[in-house]
Protein backbone atom coordinates (compact mmCIF):
# COMPACT_ATOMS: atom_id res chain seq x y z
CA UNK A 1 0.00 0.00 0.00
CA UNK A 2 2.92 2.37 0.71
CA UNK A 3 4.08 1.96 -2.87
CA UNK A 4 0.60 2.89 -4.07
CA UNK A 5 0.81 6.16 -2.15
CA UNK A 6 3.88 7.04 -4.20
CA UNK A 7 1.93 6.48 -7.41
CA UNK A 8 -1.02 8.50 -6.15
CA UNK A 9 1.38 11.38 -5.67
CA UNK A 10 2.08 11.19 -9.37
CA UNK A 11 -1.52 12.15 -10.12
CA UNK A 12 -0.57 15.79 -9.54
CA UNK A 13 2.72 15.50 -11.42
CA UNK A 14 2.96 17.07 -14.88
CA UNK A 15 5.09 14.72 -16.99
CA UNK A 16 7.46 15.94 -19.66
CA UNK A 17 5.17 14.48 -22.30
CA UNK A 18 2.67 17.25 -21.56
CA UNK A 19 4.96 19.72 -23.24
CA UNK A 20 3.43 21.79 -26.02
CA UNK A 21 2.92 19.99 -29.29
CA UNK A 22 0.24 19.09 -31.81
CA UNK A 23 -3.26 18.97 -30.33
CA UNK A 24 -3.97 15.24 -29.78
CA UNK A 25 -7.04 13.39 -31.00
CA UNK A 26 -9.32 13.22 -27.99
CA UNK A 27 -11.47 10.59 -29.72
CA UNK A 28 -8.41 8.35 -29.81
CA UNK A 29 -7.76 9.01 -26.13
CA UNK A 30 -11.29 7.90 -25.28
CA UNK A 31 -10.85 4.71 -27.32
CA UNK A 32 -7.47 4.16 -25.66
CA UNK A 33 -8.88 4.51 -22.14
CA UNK A 34 -11.80 2.22 -22.97
CA UNK A 35 -9.51 -0.46 -24.41
CA UNK A 36 -7.23 -0.25 -21.37
CA UNK A 37 -10.22 -0.91 -19.12
CA UNK A 38 -11.13 -3.89 -21.32
CA UNK A 39 -7.54 -5.14 -20.98
CA UNK A 40 -7.87 -4.89 -17.19
CA UNK A 41 -11.14 -6.81 -17.49
CA UNK A 42 -9.26 -9.76 -18.99
CA UNK A 43 -6.99 -9.81 -15.96
CA UNK A 44 -9.96 -9.60 -13.60
CA UNK A 45 -11.39 -12.68 -15.30
CA UNK A 46 -8.09 -14.48 -14.79
CA UNK A 47 -8.01 -13.43 -11.13
CA UNK A 48 -11.53 -14.79 -10.60
CA UNK A 49 -10.71 -18.06 -12.36
CA UNK A 50 -7.52 -18.49 -10.31
CA UNK A 51 -9.48 -18.15 -7.06
CA UNK A 52 -11.70 -21.04 -8.14
CA UNK A 53 -8.81 -23.44 -8.80
CA UNK A 54 -8.54 -26.53 -6.55
CA UNK A 55 -6.36 -26.08 -3.48
CA UNK A 56 -3.18 -28.05 -2.86
CA UNK A 57 -3.61 -31.46 -1.35
CA UNK A 58 -6.81 -32.47 -3.14
CA UNK A 59 -7.68 -36.14 -3.57
CA UNK A 60 -8.07 -35.96 -7.37
CA UNK A 61 -4.45 -35.17 -8.16
CA UNK A 62 -4.71 -35.87 -11.90
CA UNK A 63 -7.97 -33.96 -12.26
CA UNK A 64 -6.56 -30.98 -10.33
CA UNK A 65 -3.48 -30.98 -12.53
CA UNK A 66 -5.49 -30.99 -15.74
CA UNK A 67 -7.65 -28.13 -14.43
CA UNK A 68 -4.67 -26.00 -13.40
CA UNK A 69 -2.83 -26.50 -16.69
CA UNK A 70 -5.98 -25.66 -18.67
CA UNK A 71 -6.30 -22.49 -16.57
CA UNK A 72 -2.72 -21.41 -17.35
CA UNK A 73 -3.17 -21.95 -21.10
CA UNK A 74 -6.46 -20.05 -21.19
CA UNK A 75 -5.05 -17.26 -19.04
CA UNK A 76 -2.06 -16.77 -21.33
CA UNK A 77 -4.37 -16.62 -24.35
CA UNK A 78 -6.46 -13.92 -22.64
CA UNK A 79 -3.35 -11.95 -21.70
CA UNK A 80 -2.08 -12.00 -25.27
CA UNK A 81 -5.49 -10.87 -26.53
CA UNK A 82 -5.39 -7.95 -24.12
CA UNK A 83 -1.84 -7.11 -25.21
CA UNK A 84 -2.97 -7.11 -28.84
CA UNK A 85 -5.75 -4.71 -27.93
CA UNK A 86 -3.21 -2.14 -26.73
CA UNK A 87 -0.47 -2.71 -29.32
CA UNK A 88 -2.22 -0.70 -32.03
CA UNK A 89 -1.75 2.46 -29.97
CA UNK A 90 2.05 2.20 -29.95
CA UNK A 91 2.13 3.85 -33.39
CA UNK A 92 -0.19 6.68 -32.35
CA UNK A 93 0.83 10.20 -33.35
CA UNK A 94 -0.16 11.26 -29.85
CA UNK A 95 3.14 10.82 -28.04
CA UNK A 96 1.56 10.34 -24.63
CA UNK A 97 -0.77 7.63 -25.92
CA UNK A 98 2.08 5.86 -27.74
CA UNK A 99 4.42 5.95 -24.74
CA UNK A 100 1.75 4.78 -22.31
CA UNK A 101 0.67 1.99 -24.67
CA UNK A 102 4.25 0.76 -24.96
CA UNK A 103 4.52 0.56 -21.17
CA UNK A 104 1.22 -1.31 -20.88
CA UNK A 105 2.22 -3.78 -23.61
CA UNK A 106 5.53 -4.46 -21.88
CA UNK A 107 3.70 -5.34 -18.65
CA UNK A 108 1.33 -7.70 -20.47
CA UNK A 109 4.35 -9.37 -22.09
CA UNK A 110 5.74 -9.98 -18.61
CA UNK A 111 2.40 -11.38 -17.52
CA UNK A 112 2.36 -13.78 -20.50
CA UNK A 113 5.87 -14.98 -19.63
CA UNK A 114 4.82 -15.35 -16.02
CA UNK A 115 1.92 -17.55 -17.07
CA UNK A 116 4.35 -19.72 -19.09
CA UNK A 117 6.33 -20.22 -15.89
CA UNK A 118 3.15 -21.14 -14.05
CA UNK A 119 2.25 -23.70 -16.74
CA UNK A 120 5.74 -25.22 -16.54
CA UNK A 121 5.38 -25.45 -12.77
CA UNK A 122 2.07 -27.28 -13.12
CA UNK A 123 3.47 -29.61 -15.79
CA UNK A 124 6.40 -30.52 -13.56
CA UNK A 125 4.28 -30.77 -10.42
CA UNK A 126 1.82 -33.19 -12.00
CA UNK A 127 4.32 -35.32 -13.88
CA UNK A 128 4.01 -39.04 -13.06
CA UNK A 129 7.36 -39.20 -11.27
CA UNK A 130 6.57 -36.27 -8.99
CA UNK A 131 3.01 -37.40 -8.24
CA UNK A 132 4.33 -40.84 -7.28
CA UNK A 133 7.08 -39.49 -4.99
CA UNK A 134 5.69 -36.08 -4.04
CA UNK A 135 7.23 -36.05 -0.56
CA UNK A 136 10.67 -36.10 -2.17
CA UNK A 137 9.89 -33.02 -4.29
CA UNK A 138 7.61 -31.08 -1.97
CA UNK A 139 10.20 -28.61 -0.62
CA UNK A 140 11.49 -27.81 -4.12
CA UNK A 141 8.04 -27.17 -5.52
CA UNK A 142 6.93 -25.09 -2.55
CA UNK A 143 9.96 -22.85 -3.11
CA UNK A 144 9.26 -22.57 -6.85
CA UNK A 145 5.64 -21.71 -6.17
CA UNK A 146 6.56 -19.08 -3.57
CA UNK A 147 9.09 -17.44 -5.89
CA UNK A 148 6.59 -17.40 -8.74
CA UNK A 149 3.88 -15.82 -6.60
CA UNK A 150 6.29 -13.07 -5.53
CA UNK A 151 7.22 -12.39 -9.14
CA UNK A 152 3.54 -12.32 -10.16
CA UNK A 153 2.79 -9.76 -7.46
CA UNK A 154 5.62 -7.51 -8.66
CA UNK A 155 4.28 -7.56 -12.22
CA UNK A 156 0.74 -6.78 -11.10
CA UNK A 157 2.13 -3.88 -9.08
CA UNK A 158 3.37 -2.41 -12.36
CA UNK A 159 -0.26 -2.10 -13.44
CA UNK A 160 -0.75 0.67 -10.90
CA UNK A 161 2.01 2.59 -12.67
CA UNK A 162 0.26 1.97 -16.00
CA UNK A 163 -2.99 3.31 -14.60
CA UNK A 164 -1.31 6.47 -13.35
CA UNK A 165 0.08 7.00 -16.85
CA UNK A 166 -3.40 6.47 -18.31
CA UNK A 167 -4.81 9.14 -15.99
CA UNK A 168 -2.44 11.65 -17.58
CA UNK A 169 -3.78 10.62 -20.96
CA UNK A 170 -7.25 11.38 -19.58
CA UNK A 171 -6.43 14.96 -18.64
CA UNK A 172 -6.55 17.71 -21.26
CA UNK A 173 -2.97 18.91 -21.76
CA UNK A 174 -3.95 22.49 -22.58
CA UNK A 175 -4.35 24.75 -19.55
CA UNK A 176 -7.46 26.87 -18.97
CA UNK A 177 -7.53 30.66 -18.56
CA UNK A 178 -6.27 30.32 -15.01
CA UNK A 179 -3.31 28.22 -16.11
CA UNK A 180 -4.74 24.99 -14.66
CA UNK A 181 -5.34 21.67 -16.35
CA UNK A 182 -8.89 21.43 -15.14
CA UNK A 183 -10.53 19.41 -17.94
CA UNK A 184 -10.63 15.77 -18.90
CA UNK A 185 -10.45 14.87 -22.59
CA UNK A 186 -13.92 13.27 -22.43
CA UNK A 187 -17.38 14.73 -22.68
CA UNK A 188 -19.87 13.88 -19.93
CA UNK A 189 -21.35 10.93 -21.84
CA UNK A 190 -17.93 9.38 -22.50
CA UNK A 191 -16.89 9.98 -18.92
CA UNK A 192 -20.00 8.21 -17.59
CA UNK A 193 -19.42 5.32 -19.98
CA UNK A 194 -15.89 4.74 -18.69
CA UNK A 195 -17.03 4.90 -15.08
CA UNK A 196 -19.79 2.40 -15.80
CA UNK A 197 -17.30 0.06 -17.51
CA UNK A 198 -15.13 0.10 -14.39
CA UNK A 199 -18.08 -0.49 -12.07
CA UNK A 200 -19.37 -3.38 -14.17
CA UNK A 201 -15.97 -5.08 -14.01
CA UNK A 202 -14.71 -4.24 -10.52
CA UNK A 203 -17.85 -3.46 -8.54
CA UNK A 204 -18.76 -0.58 -6.27
CA UNK A 205 -15.78 -1.08 -3.97
CA UNK A 206 -13.62 1.10 -6.19
CA UNK A 207 -15.91 4.09 -5.63
CA UNK A 208 -14.73 4.31 -2.03
CA UNK A 209 -11.07 4.74 -2.89
CA UNK A 210 -8.36 2.36 -1.79
CA UNK A 211 -9.45 -0.27 0.69
CA UNK A 212 -7.47 -2.63 2.89
CA UNK A 213 -7.03 -5.91 1.06
CA UNK A 214 -7.29 -4.45 -2.43
CA UNK A 215 -5.29 -6.38 -4.98
CA UNK A 216 -2.97 -4.38 -7.24
CA UNK A 217 -5.45 -5.03 -10.05
CA UNK A 218 -8.32 -3.50 -8.06
CA UNK A 219 -6.04 -0.61 -7.15
CA UNK A 220 -5.22 -0.04 -10.83
CA UNK A 221 -8.96 0.28 -11.50
CA UNK A 222 -9.52 2.52 -8.46
CA UNK A 223 -6.85 4.94 -9.71
CA UNK A 224 -8.80 5.40 -12.95
CA UNK A 225 -12.14 5.77 -11.17
CA UNK A 226 -10.69 8.32 -8.78
CA UNK A 227 -9.77 10.64 -11.65
CA UNK A 228 -12.99 10.06 -13.59
CA UNK A 229 -14.98 10.93 -10.46
CA UNK A 230 -12.72 13.78 -9.42
CA UNK A 231 -12.98 17.56 -9.79
CA UNK A 232 -11.83 17.75 -13.40
CA UNK A 233 -14.54 19.06 -15.70
CA UNK A 234 -15.86 17.26 -18.77
CA UNK A 235 -15.15 18.81 -22.18
CA UNK A 236 -18.73 19.94 -22.65
CA UNK A 237 -18.98 21.72 -19.29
Amino acid sequence: MKRLIVFLGLLSWAPALCAAGPVPSYDERFAFAKDYILALSDLKGIETAAAALPKNGGKDVVGDGIQRMAFAKKAKSDILSAKCLMEKYITSKDEMVATTAAQIVSVYELLAGNMDERLKLFEDLYSPEVVKNFDDYQVVFMKRQSDLEAKTEEIYYMLTSCSVMVTHVMIKPEADKEGKKSYLVFNSVQRSELKLDLLNIFGNRITEGFQEGFSYLDSAAAILYQVLSGPHKSLNE
